[in-house]
């Protein structure tokens, strides 16, 4: 697909694009490769991420019987797709008078550099959780208190996410058998009550958090008045397709 995507075979004026729109869209030669396994049988998914993109959403389009002479007539969920203002990134393939078309939204990962702007944003988003009452599960949480963060709940979260990173596994008991609780006393850290939210996934900040607020024992850990102070820390190695492994630990100090 050319950089001035959607084809000339696609009217985006019938979904209500102007022309220029158009100019949204970035041709991504990942994304041509993916469209060409999709239209040998891969599934658009598993399409994407053969090619090594990492997408947090995708959307494809197939066009039977095409004929360069006449732009056919779009669907609703085609437009939809095209009026995706996330869907930023394009490819296409063609073959015998078919067109499959993917466009796409990477994963906003954070970056290795990027710990204190995360923590920040993290801690905002958590606290924004807590001004209001939180339904986790059957049980309906009160508002609580703000946290703060704690640069060694930090270090015991960021230890704990690059250990699984490495060594692959996703449990709160790492390999060594430590516990949350060991991890954070290992810091100096003198609690009282210590508990830990884990996710693993291609997950933003933003991912990760409301993933733990849709789970009703992560979401009460969001949402315990006894914590005061938290910690979050992300890790991710080479070779596992952007998976990142994201680690909150929350406590209450002595």
């Amino acid at each position: 697909m050319h950089a001035d995507a959607p084809p000339h075979y696609l009217s985006v004026a019938s979904c209500g694009l102007r022309p220029g729109d158009a100019a949204r869209w970035h041709a991504d030669h990942r994304l041509d490769e993916a469209a060409a396994l999709w239209s040998r049988g891969a599934s658009l998914h598993e399409a994407v991420e053969r090619t090594g993109y990492v997408a947090g959403a995708v959307s494809g389009i197939h066009i039977e019987n095409l004929d360069a002479a006449q732009r056919p007539a779009l669907g609703a969920s085609t437009c939809r797709a095209l009026r995706d203002d996330a869907l930023r990134d394009s490819g296409s393939f063609e073959r015998g008078g078919d067109a499959w078309i993917v466009l796409a939204a990477p994963v906003a990962l954070p970056a290795a550099g990027d710990a204190a702007r995360v923590g920040a944003q993290a801690l905002e988003l958590v606290n924004r959780l807590r001004r209001s009452p939180q339904r986790c599960g059957a049980r309906l949480m009160p508002a609580a208190d703000p946290l703060r963060l704690s640069d060694r709940l930090a270090e015991a979260a960021a230890g704990h996410a690059r250990d699984m990173a490495r060594q692959h596994y996703f449990e709160h008991q790492d390999r060594s058998g430590h516990t949350p609780a060991d991890r954070v006393r290992a810091t100096g850290y003198r609690d009282r009550r210590v508990g830990e939210n884990i996710a693993r996934g291609r997950l933003s900040t933003e991912d990760a958090i409301a993933g733990w607020r849709t789970s009703p024992g992560h979401c009460e850990n969001l949402m315990d008045p006894e914590f005061t102070e938290m910690g979050i820390a992300y890790a991710s190695e080479p070779g596992t397709g952007g998976e990142v492994y994201w680690v909150q630990v929350l406590a209450a100090p002595r």
